[in-house]
């Protein structure tokens, strides 16, 4: 009897699994677009999958801390990519940046935002782009392809208006600059739509932004790990 009582039991639970699997196959997407982080409190690593069940392959393991772009959601999983990699993840596995605590923004000006609380200040800082102060590459079409020997982001084949001048924190009195060759090749910085979160667990910093001349849209988060800067993450959107 124990046998048999054992057959049904790993009968039934398999059929939940095909049920669980057929239910995810048959639900319609729904768009996220915002940056998350893996996050799994019983182990140090996520499967990212190439469908949206358990039964998908995994393409790769992401460590816990990662930040990925999510494209959208379809039942208990999450579309997301960073870089060439792209695949899903269960959505409870992940923290939306977006969740986590945001630091408010204090002052705006057209090429100055501050944002800031009673231990951390994030000043992000803009000027007019000049020409002769860069090179150029173009495209047999006569359109932008390099700009300082990078593939620049924010444009469509067009000189760019606005660039980055300078990023600085201050985190429970460190004041911490982010190196000029992690913004260098972003352009048209649109500091409205710029926002910074903090993580009091990890002690990370993350600033958020969604920048375009129209055409050359993309976002864009910097992570700021233990008071040091570690990475960016750059995504277009669509």
């Amino acid at each position: 009897m124990k046998g048999v009582t054992g057959i049904l039991i790993t009968f039934i639970l398999f059929l939940k699994v095909l049920f669980c699997v057929a239910q995810e196959s048959n639900v319609e997407a729904v768009e996220i677009y915002d940056f998350v982080i893996i996050s799994d409190p019983e182990d140090s690593f996520v499967n990212l999958r190439e469908e949206p069940n358990i039964k998908g392959s995994v393409i790769e393991k992401l460590q816990n801390g990662k930040v990925m772009f999510a494209f959208e959601q379809e039942g208990n999983w999450l579309f997301v990519e960073e870089s060439l990699t792209s695949g899903y993840i269960h959505k409870n596995l992940s923290k939306p940046i977006t969740s986590l605590k945001k630091i408010e923004l204090s002052s705006l000006t057209e090429k100055n935002a501050v944002f800031e609380n009673e231990n951390i200040t994030v000043e992000i800082t803009t000027k007019g782009f000049i020409k002769s102060e860069h090179s150029y590459k173009l495209d047999d079409s006569g359109y932008i392809e390099l700009i300082d020997n990078k593939i620049p982001w924010g444009i469509d084949g067009e000189l760019p208006r606005i660039e980055y001048s300078d990023i600085s924190l201050k985190i429970n009195g460190k004041t911490i600059n982010l190196p000029k060759e992690s913004f260098k090749d972003l352009y048209e910085p649109n500091l409205t739509s710029n926002s910074v979160y903090y993580d009091a667990e990890r002690n990370n910093l993350y600033i958020v932004a969604y920048n375009s001349d129209g055409a050359g849209f993309y976002s864009l988060a910097f992570i700021i790990e233990n008071k040091k800067y570690k990475e960016r993450v750059l995504e277009i959107p669509f």
